[in-house]
């Protein structure tokens, strides 16, 4: 309903009131949010909105939309003054908590309304950039809607994905989501309000032709004789498309929100594990140890840390190129999907420092190229080391299947003895009494053993088995 639309946001000729109006009438208070004081706002535009609307007047409502009260020909001056105070007052305060109104829908038939609200920006430190402004979106319409569950359902999944794209999504992709949840509760409002007008109706025309005959409020809002009844269906048809298509447009878009968030938290995480890196090299420097960085195993140690955090970042960008290949739950918030991206660095870093400590000690049995400058193959080992660290936090399977192998010479070398001897060979076990018997039947079958001798063997095997037990 265009009708409903086209009310301005606030009265035109009227300045912002200041004082106790400003505050609804009553003395400054402590804040109150948006959505408290949205349901009073709603009520007060109702009612200046009846009294200012010029029902039935050239260039005023048609008067189909007249409240039964008589709307603006039966109010006095005082009263349309009463109710353009009261609406500026409300819209005031609702303004200085939730932000300005950038759009609204305004119900005429009942006191209903959605609202689109932008907070103001401020700038981060007061010089370098502005924060994103905040957007939320406000809907009261209960006096309207109440009666038609199948429209307040459609409008409550408007409400929760218009709640989950302001608290995820950024930018662009937050104001498309936002705008289009808008525009579909102002669609199924206005669907409200012809399902409410056609009622209204039936009911005047029953009332005319002296019917008792009340008009139905069923699920389909349709009157008795069933008039408008496949308008409404298809209403509510193409609303739950569009609900679908906004809803896997929130999916993507809170996807791609959630990889550029981890991928900035994995570029912090670099940052400061390089930063910790040299940080406790020096401590370690100053304290007990001297290093020398020109040494072969102190720039290996340094090479592998940084290939390992290296080759796990690669290894995220690599699976953030498929839709499939990386999931991440873009719902647990931004600073949590930035933790999580700080952290893989390390964790790239700690396979690297392992693949290096198992090389280094010799538990991995891989010819590394040594810096024989006979041989020409000068710092070929610091290049081989950081492939093998670029690798173990590329595919943390790679480093599983080395780590597995080191595991295992680790668990022969316990096994050895305290003096240093091999470890001790192991008993083999008995054969079993199962697969005795099936060898003897398989010499028996080739012609090996006759019956006889098959016997005689079964019964030495039986003696043995019991003095065992």
């Amino acid at each position: 309903m265009e009708e409903s639309t086209a009310t301005p946001t606030r009265p035109e000729g009227e300045t912002r009131a200041d004082g106790p109006e400003a505050n609804g009438g009553r003395p400054n208070g402590p804040p109150q949010s948006g959505a408290v004081l949205f349901p009073p706002l709603v009520l007060a535009h109702y009612r200046y909105f009846a009294f200012h609307a010029h029902y039935g007047e050239s260039g005023g409502i048609p008067s189909t939309f007249a409240p039964p009260e008589g709307g603006s020909s039966a109010a006095t001056k005082a009263a349309k003054a009463d109710a353009r105070k009261d609406y500026e007052a409300a819209l005031t305060r609702f303004e200085e908590s939730a932000g300005r109104i950038t759009s609204a829908y305004w119900c005429v038939v009942a006191p209903s309304a959605v609202a689109l609200t932008e907070g103001p920006q401020h700038r981060v430190w007061g010089f370098l950039w502005k924060n994103e402004p905040a957007m939320r979106l406000y809907r009261e319409s209960d006096w309207l809607t109440n009666a038609y569950p199948d429209l307040s359902i459609l409008l409550h999944h408007c409400d929760t994905i218009a709640l989950k794209a302001s608290a995820v999504l950024r930018g662009t992709a937050k104001q498309i989501a936002l705008e289009s949840a808008f525009t579909e509760e102002k669609f199924l409002l206005a669907a409200a309000e012809e399902r409410r007008r056609r009622e209204e109706r039936a009911a005047a025309d029953a009332k005319t032709d002296g019917s008792r005959a009340k008009p139905r409020r069923n699920g389909g809002g349709s009157p008795p004789n069933g008039r408008g009844r496949s308008s409404n269906d298809k209403a509510v048809s193409h609303a739950r498309h569009v609900l679908v298509e906004l809803e896997k447009y929130y999916d993507r878009a809170g996807n791609r929100a959630a990889r550029i968030v981890y991928f900035w938290g994995m570029v912090a995480g670099v940052a400061v594990a390089l930063a910790l890196a040299a940080f406790f090299a020096l401590l370690v420097h100053l304290s007990f140890l001297e290093i020398d960085v020109q040494t072969t195993g102190a720039r290996g140690f340094f090479v592998c840390y940084a290939a390992g955090a290296l080759g796990a970042v690669v290894s995220v960008l690599m699976r953030m190129r498929r839709d499939e290949g990386f999931t991440l739950d873009y719902e647990v918030g931004r600073s949590q999907s930035f933790r999580l991206g700080s952290f893989r660095p390390f964790l790239g870093a700690v396979f690297g420092l392992l693949i290096y400590f198992a090389l280094e000690s010799g538990l991995l049995q891989i010819a590394v190229p040594d810096s024989n400058a006979s041989t020409d193959a000068t710092d070929v080992s610091l290049y081989f080391l950081a492939f093998i660290a670029f690798l173990a936090g590329f595919s943390e399977r790679l480093a599983m299947v080395v780590l597995g192998k080191a595991e295992r010479t680790v668990a022969a070398t316990l096994e050895m003895s305290d003096d240093g001897d091999a470890p001790a060979k192991r008993e083999p076990a008995a054969p079993s009494l199962a697969s005795e018997l099936e060898a003897l039947s398989q010499l028996q079958e080739k012609g090996v053993l006759d019956d006889k001798q098959v016997s005689g063997a079964v019964e030495a095997m039986m003696r043995a088995a019991s003095t065992r037990d």
